[in-house]
Parts: C-alpha cells; structure tokens; sequence
C-alpha cells in the first residue's frame, strides 16, 4: 500500500496549493494507465513544469514533496516516459 513507505512518510491531509517547477504530477490516459519512466528499479513521474494549474488538483505529500494529478486525460507520452497499468506497475 502507498502508506506503507517507511522510512518515508505519507501525508494526504487536503492543502490547497498549485504545481511549482519540479513538482511530481500524475498523468493518466483515456485508458486509465499512468505516465511514468522506469529507472533502476524505481518508478519516476514527471514534473508539473508547465502545467496550468487549473488543470491540477494536489493529491499528497510524501516527504514533504508535493504530488498532483492533472485533471485531462493526457494524448502522448512526454519524452523518455511512457503509459503502464497498474498490473505493469506492481511488476516494477
């Protein structure tokens, strides 16, 4: 489970506050699979940069390093990143 991160540390406690340069975003498809890259064994998500963030909603903290989704279905992957299920996640 995502709260199951020791030694790091989940917070979803709701603070409204928009996407700064270098911040995580979640991007899903029409299809429902998340954008990431795989590096070394650890998943990695793009940054918000450039993201007009009517178009974001924050979702969590995790070390104090914000996450937010982006409301739109994304059309392409970004470069260097590419769409996976989350079956194609646990396997990572």
């Amino acid at each position: 489970m995502i709260q199951d991160i020791e030694p790091s540390r989940l917070d979803n406690r709701y603070t409204p506050k928009a996407p700064r340069a270098g911040d995580r975003v979640l991007r899903f498809d029409g299809e429902g699979r998340l954008l990431v890259r795989a590096e070394d064994g650890r998943i990695c998500f793009p940054a918000g940069d450039g993201v007009p963030a009517e178009n974001t909603v924050f979702l969590f903290d995790v070390d104090g390093e914000p996450y937010f989704c982006v409301l739109r279905p994304a059309e392409e992957a970004l470069p260097g990143y590419e769409f996976r299920t989350v079956r194609e996640l646990r396997d990572l």
